[in-house]
């Protein structure tokens, strides 16, 4: 221990005698130098002493550098990086649809087509027909009515058997009740058209009753004259009927006729009084009316 106390204490001198001698020496050897001289500007001495005792003499040392202070900043916490990805927003698409051109070939088809036989309903055969007639001319004024059964085997043919009854004035100014059976055939035109046209022809037979009475005022007496005739003769006509529905029409015909007497009275029934001439033939034209009813 007393070893080391004097060793320090004679570094401690030592290093003392070093500085001292430096600060003598040091300014001397500037003054012995030339300026400008070479060997002045590259000859320093120093003096140090070394730990430990050692003395360093060479040199000039640099002067140590600062120190450096460094400033040293705590960490700031940094805010945590948050990414944000949106969500998809879904699309709406709006497709609108093209045209589309269809291009549709025709097939050709051969179709036969057999005609159906037309649907016909059954045409009423039967019918009862009746009619009111008239026949004005000259001084003659009769009328009446007859009915007539009916047969109609077709739309386009018929036939009607009647009996009738007409009383008026004769062409000789006599009373007269005439009471006529006919056979018509009737020839339907259009019978597919509800006003249908038609065509008549008949025979007939007709028995009649002439009567008169002249008064002579003179004598108050009194001349009663009574006759009886029948005939035979014929008739053509036309007319039309309205079918008013499958069993029942209407019809109206105009109608001439001709007859000759064929009873056995030989006295003539047509007298001239200017010529004196006599016939037992007489004809004239009536128009009659009526309705048919059929089933």
């Amino acid at each position: 221990m007393s070893k080391r106390i004097a060793s320090i204490t004679a570094s401690v001198t030592l290093s003392l005698l070093a500085s001292i001698v430096a600060l003598t020496v040091t300014p001397t050897a500037e003054a012995q130098c030339r300026p400008g001289s070479w060997l002045c500007a590259q000859v320093q001495v120093g003096v140090g002493v070394g730990v430990g005792g050692s003395v360093y003499i060479g040199p000039a040392l640099p002067p140590p550098p600062p120190p450096q202070v460094v400033y040293i900043q705590p960490q700031q916490p940094q805010p945590p990086v948050v990414i944000y990805q949106p969500q998809p927003q879904p699309q709406v698409v709006y497709v609108q649809p093209q045209p589309q051109v269809v291009y549709v070939q025709q097939q050709h088809q051969q179709v036969s087509l057999q005609p159906l036989p037309p649907v016909q309903l059954r045409e009423p055969r039967w019918g009862v027909h009746g009619e009111i007639g008239a026949m004005v001319s000259g001084n003659t004024a009769m009328g009446g009515g007859s009915v007539a059964f009916r047969m109609r085997p077709s739309p386009w043919f018929a036939v009607d058997l009647g009996i009738g009854a007409y009383s008026g004035i004769d062409y000789e100014g006599n009373d007269r009740v005439e009471i006529p059976l006919t056979a018509n055939a009737l020839f339907f035109v259009n019978p597919q058209s509800r006003l249908q046209l038609y065509f008549l022809a008949g025979v007939g037979l007709s028995y009649a009753h002439a009567s008169n009475f002249a008064f002579d005022s003179s004598s108050f007496s009194g001349d009663f004259f009574g006759r009886d005739f029948s005939y035979a003769g014929g008739q053509i006509g036309i007319g039309l009927e309205w079918r008013l529905g499958r069993h029942f029409a209407l019809n109206t015909d105009l109608r001439g006729f001709i007859r000759t007497r064929t009873d056995d009275d030989s006295r003539p029934e047509f007298v001239d009084a200017e010529t004196g001439a006599t016939t037992d033939t007489s004809g004239g034209v009536y128009w009659t009316g009526g309705a048919t009813i059929y089933w």
